[in-house]
Parts: structure tokens; C-alpha cells; sequence
């Protein structure tokens, strides 16, 4: 007999039969288009996977949606953020400045860090993982399409324990080294972090791992691509260079929607910034390779500086200008930085005094 008791046990066949039926449909759709054979074999296979891992999604329902629906939401919300005792709501990235300026790295966010060759993109990038890793205990993903996954693991050890680089290459530890090697081994032990070194990517093979990896008991708060220029587009554009690049940056941004977290993708700037006149060579938006699609998609964009750029001087600390130009939900500006050279780890600017310890 039909109770009021029962409840829980109505709304849990109903909500079941809602997913078979939601399955029934999915299934149905992607049957018809491996049948039609109109898109690419690769492009079949990922809206099959999109499509069966959005069944359970679907049930919190993305159709449109009238705003006072939204309202209660909001104000839960905005409660939490009130009652919660940290100024952060984003991931930390252990830079003081940066995170001040940004509330932490939100998401949805696609955040773009960019730089000349050489100016420590990809060991900026890898503390940024590190730190969310260890730190906060977030899961990162990193995809990187110019380094394999054995020396990427060497940085990692050498941001962490502060080893020498050179030391790494040659395997020459001393007995200090192999103490701060085995703390190093210790703490990376203990994170979720992942490394996919596959030449050649596309995003939409980036998305399909990620997907898997968000559904997994270790979850994904954190994904960095390096860099998004090497990544391989579609054959829809291909020969031109510019419209491939504006699709690899619009789907790194359906990437982050689509998972609900920030996603870090480096980016090389064009010559523009060395041909510049004057004393200046700070980058500028428009100094952004191959696409303006990068800024236009871009909620955060980070810029690498240095006036020593290019130079040498024996000095293995220097400092580095984080420069914030586009941050569409705050305020832009300059992050004072030190990049230890030796061991590839950055860390806060104290003042002048510090910077050469």
C-alpha cells in the first residue's frame, strides 16, 4: 500500500527509471550515428563517451533555466562563503600575490601562461601543479606534448627537494642530495598527481582521459596542457594554422566547463615582443601566437617576464615578473616571483635582499 513512509523508496525507482531511460535514448543516438558514418571515426567515439558519462549529469539538469530557480542556490552559497573561514575559494597556487589577486584558480577557468622558449613555462606550470598536489591535496592532471614522463619526474624532485638539475641528469647525489631525495620521494608518494607524455594529442583525446579520470575514486581538480600549440587539431582546418589553433582553444574551454574545473595550458608568444623598439619588452596580448581566439577564450592570462631574459650571469636566482594581463573576473597586475634556475622551483619575492640567497 502506497505510503508516505515509503518516500525515499518511490523517488529511488523513479530517479533509476529516469536514468535507464535516459540511457535508452543515448544509446539509441549513438547507434544512429555510427549507422550514418557522417563525422569521423574519432569524433563517433567521443560523443559516445560524452553522451554515456552525461547520463548520471544530466539528472541535475542543464536546460535553461529561469533565474529565481537560481536564486536559492546562490544564497546557499554566498552563506557558505560567509561562514567560511579562508578568503580563498579557488585553488591555492602558493604564490601569495597571485592568489590574493585571484581568490585561487576557480572553476570553469582556463588560465593561459605564456612566454618566449625558455623562459620556465612548463617549471612555473609544474610548481603550480606541485603545489595544488601536495599542498591542498588536489588531484592535477598534466598533459605534456614536449617532455617525457621520466624527466618530468626528475624536475619534480628537483623542485621539491631543492636537488640540482645537474645532479639529477648525472645521478652524482651526494649524501645530502640523496636525504632531500628520499623526502622528495616521500611527499610525491602521498599525491594525486598524473602524467600523460603522448606526442601528438588532440584535445579531444585529452578530454576523453580527463572524463575518465573525473569519474575515478581520485577524481580531477586541476588539468595543465603543454603546451596548447603542439597540440594536434581536427582535419576540419587543417593547413590553417590560425582557425586550428581557435579550435584547440575553444575546446580547451569547453574542457573546463564541461568538467567544472580550471585548466592551465601554456602558450608561446610570437617574436613580436624581441622586434619591439624601446625599453620595453614586456608581452601584450596581442603578442599571443597564431590566434587572438587564446585571448578572447582566456579567463586569466599570465605572462612570463624577465629583463634578463636571453642573459646568463652566472646568477642562478632571478627574479621574474609574473605579469596578470587579462583576469576577467578581477583586477590585473604584476607578481614579483624568484625562479631558482638550478632546481627549477619558483617561489615568492621577498624583497631584494632574499632574492640572491
Amino acid at each position: 500500500v502506497p505510503s508516505t513512509a515509503n518516500l525515499n523508496y518511490y523517488i529511488k525507482i523513479i530517479f533509476e527509471k529516469s536514468v535507464l531511460r535516459n540511457l535508452i535514448e543515448k544509446s539509441t543516438r549513438i547507434q544512429e550515428e555510427c549507422y550514418e558514418e557522417k563525422d569521423d571515426i574519432v569524433d563517433i567515439v567521443e560523443n559516445a563517451e560524452r553522451n554515456i558519462l552525461s547520463v548520471y549529469n544530466d539528472k541535475l539538469g542543464r536546460d535553461i533555466r529561469k533565474i529565481q530557480d537560481v536564486l536559492p542556490e546562490i544564497q546557499r552559497n554566498m552563506e557558505l562563503l560567509a561562514d567560511s573561514k579562508t578568503e580563498f575559494t579557488g585553488i591555492r597556487t602558493g604564490y601569495y600575490e597571485l592568489d590574493n589577486m585571484t581568490r585561487g584558480l576557480q572553476k570553469k577557468q582556463v588560465i593561459i601562461i605564456a612566454g618566449r622558449p625558455g623562459c620556465g613555462k612548463s617549471a612555473f606550470a609544474l610548481n603550480l601543479g606541485l603545489n595544488a598536489s601536495i599542498n591542498n591535496k588536489n588531484s592535477v592532471a598534466l598533459f605534456s606534448l614536449e617532455m617525457g614522463v621520466e624527466e618530468i619526474t626528475k624536475r619534480m624532485f628537483g623542485c621539491i627537494g631543492k636537488i640540482d638539475g645537474d645532479v639529477l641528469k648525472t645521478g652524482k647525489l651526494k649524501n645530502n642530495d640523496w636525504k632531500k631525495w628520499n623526502e622528495a620521494m616521500s611527499e610525491l608518494s602521498d599525491t594525486k598527481f598524473f602524467v600523460d607524455d603522448s606526442g601528438g594529442i588532440t584535445v579531444s583525446e585529452i578530454r576523453r582521459k580527463c572524463r575518465k579520470l573525473k569519474n575515478s575514486d581520485d577524481g580531477l581538480d586541476l588539468v595543465i596542457i603543454d603546451y596548447m600549440q603542439l597540440i594536434s587539431s581536427s582535419s576540419k582546418y587543417a593547413g590553417q594554422r590560425v582557425q586550428e589553433v581557435s579550435e584547440i582553444s575553444r575546446d580547451i574551454k569547453k574542457l573546463a566547463m564541461e568538467l567544472d574545473i580550471p585548466v592551465i595550458a601554456l602558450a608561446q608568444l610570437s617574436r613580436n615582443v624581441e622586434q619591439r623598439r624601446g625599453e620595453d619588452k614586456r608581452p601584450k596580448l596581442s603578442d599571443l601566437r597564431e590566434s587572438g581566439s587564446i585571448e578572447q577564450d582566456a579567463d586569466i592570462v599570465l605572462f612570463l617576464h624577465s629583463d634578463d631574459y636571453g642573459k646568463y650571469d652566472g646568477n642562478i636566482n632571478r627574479k621574474i615578473e609574473l605579469l596578470v594581463a587579462k583576469h576577467r573576473a578581477g583586477s590585473t597586475g604584476t607578481v614579483n616571483l624568484v625562479f631558482k634556475m638550478n632546481t627549477g622551483s619558483f617561489d615568492n619575492y621577498i624583497n631584494k635582499e632574499n632574492e640572491n640567497e
